[in-house]
């Protein structure tokens, strides 16, 4: 049976030829519309017969053609599916089918070119800021993708030092907390205090004779504080000579975030 669509190699080209003189009909008949209208709102004002005069209409008829020839980039900024309708030109079944969606996309464009002088105004803003909105997004990603790579190289140095002081030292390797963890530790006055020592101290190297002194605190707690900073990733110490002495302690970047983030 013959469903009244064309089939065979030259449908696509007689389904573009269709698509095209809808769009270029609609926007012939929606210019003259709002030339009409323009016109008349015009003759009501006083001041009108000179600005009748310098309207054309060909120039309505061109904007309406424009304004109906951008309706389905329209239609997809307004999240309807654009692709749907025109998708529908070419995979219609029959002849009704196809007439349907032809009147909708018709009905589309004159309403554009009826308005073309705003519509396009509008779809213009509506692209801009679109086009925006991506490049925020795009931002938001590579900035979260280099935070994100940042916190692994961090936890990968961290795992590192963390073995390295064990090889060291005793050869019993702590567990390495997460950066959620750290940053979310909840220090003591003298931890804290330590920290401020570190990261305000000239040079990024703390002697730790230097810093002692500075803390005030007795031995035994000084070193369980700093031993706590460590195992924390919050800072590092370097051995120079004999095991225990001349080391020194510096701020890594996650006692740094941790500062950060208590602001």
């Amino acid at each position: 049976m013959d469903s009244g669509v064309a089939t065979g190699p030259l449908a696509a080209l007689t389904h573009t030829l269709l698509l095209a003189g809808v769009i270029a009909a609609a926007g012939v008949l929606g210019g003259l519309a709002n030339f009409v209208i323009y016109s008349r709102n015009l003759r009501l004002e006083a001041s009108a017969p000179k600005v009748v005069g310098s309207l054309s209409r060909w120039d309505s008829i061109l904007l309406g053609v424009a304004a109906a020839a951008v309706v389905p980039l329209f239609i997809t900024l307004i999240d309807l599916d654009a692709n749907g309708i025109v998708n529908s030109v070419y995979s219609a079944s029959s002849a009704g089918a196809l007439a349907e969606v032809l009147v909708l996309l018709f009905s589309y464009c004159t309403l554009a070119a009826i308005f073309s002088r705003n519509f396009l105004f509008s779809l213009y803003s509506r692209v801009l800021q679109s086009a925006e909105d991506a490049a925020n997004v795009a931002a938001t990603r590579r900035a979260e993708e280099v935070v994100e790579n940042a916190e692994k190289e961090e936890e990968d140095r961290f795992a590192l030092d963390q073995i390295f002081e064990a090889n060291a030292g005793t050869g019993e390797l702590a567990d390495v907390p997460s950066l959620q963890d750290v940053l979310t530790a909840d220090l003591t006055a003298a931890q804290t205090a330590l920290l401020r020592l570190i990261r305000n101290y000239p040079n990024a190297n703390v002697p730790e004779d230097h810093l002692k002194l500075a803390s005030k605190l007795p031995t035994d707690e000084f070193r369980a504080t700093l031993d706590t900073l460590r195992v924390l990733g919050m800072i590092s110490s370097s051995q120079r000579g004999e095991l225990g002495e001349s080391r020194t302690w510096r701020l890594r970047s996650r006692g740094r975030m941790w500062m950060l983030s208590q602001r």
